[in-house]
């Protein structure tokens, strides 16, 4: 009976002393096939063909992939050469391969977990913020305004809007950052990326104006505008950037990673 209550006190006093104790934790490990790396560069990165920007763009690969597996599209040399024709295809995928093997198992980290590394490809003097990710804020990027369908314009009639919104457009809703999140449409509203998907602009960075023979539509840019612009990392590379000052500016308070092989 001694010997119970013995045991039981103890028993009491360790759990109450489990809060206190100090015990090692081991950070997941993460790991990523470079071949996928390469395959995924190979399908997005035509668009980012300097050596320091594709280093970013495959760092950036890499660290998505980490968090989300093996989801991006891929392609290979062939592909390359669809894009750009078969001359330059076979210098881009040499430096895509050497991007990758030079930057192999680097990865971005915030608290000790993948970034979600997210990209686009172009905005207009700064990128977006994203609420759910510290790393993915607003931040500026190079004047990107050279690069090809920058800007689209779109004029729609009344009849042609109100075919796509039957309430017309009333107002437009912008976030801090300056792109816009919402669109009124008589009583309803609907979210940037619907208004986007039914007038098909590409770029939630958008203005809409209201004249005497329909409405204009004005876009700037391309894609959601969270995380590395890729014509803008193309532009910071261009003016002398190393890939991990692209990175770092991009993903604020990211922290380049390698992964344990």
């Amino acid at each position: 009976m001694k010997n119970a209550l013995l045991l039981f006190l103890l028993l009491l006093v360790w759990t109450a002393c489990l809060p206190f104790l100090r015990t090692e934790r081991t950070e997941p490990e993460y790991t990523v096939s470079e071949d996928y790396v390469l395959s995924a560069l190979a399908y997005i990165g035509s668009d980012a063909a300097g050596e320091q920007a594709l280093k970013a763009l495959a760092v950036a690969i890499r660290s998505y992939t980490a968090l989300h597996g093996e989801v991006l599209p891929t392609a290979d040399e062939a592909y390359i050469a669809s894009q750009t024709g078969e001359a330059a295809a076979s210098e881009i995928y040499s430096l895509m391969s050497a991007a990758v093997s030079d930057t192999c198992g680097e990865y971005l980290t915030c608290g000790g977990k993948p970034v979600n590394a997210v990209w686009h490809l172009s905005s207009r003097g700064k990128t977006a913020s994203d609420s759910a990710c510290s790393c993915l804020r607003s931040v500026s990027t190079p004047d990107e305004s050279a690069f090809p369908s920058f800007h689209t314009r779109k004029e729609l009639t009344d009849a042609d809007m109100l075919l796509l919104l039957p309430g017309g457009v009333q107002s437009v809703s912008y976030g801090s950052d300056g792109r816009a999140v919402s669109v009124k449409s008589g009583r309803n509203e609907i979210s940037a990326e619907e208004f986007m998907l039914l007038t098909g602009i590409p770029s939630n960075d958008f203005t809409v104006k209201y004249t005497p023979d329909g409405y204009i539509i004005d876009s700037y840019g391309s894609g959601n505008g969270i995380g590395m612009s890729l014509y803008g990392a193309y532009l910071m590379a261009e003016s002398g950037c190393d890939y991990t000052e692209i990175l770092y500016h991009y993903y604020s308070g990211a922290v380049i990673t390698r992964m344990t092989e």
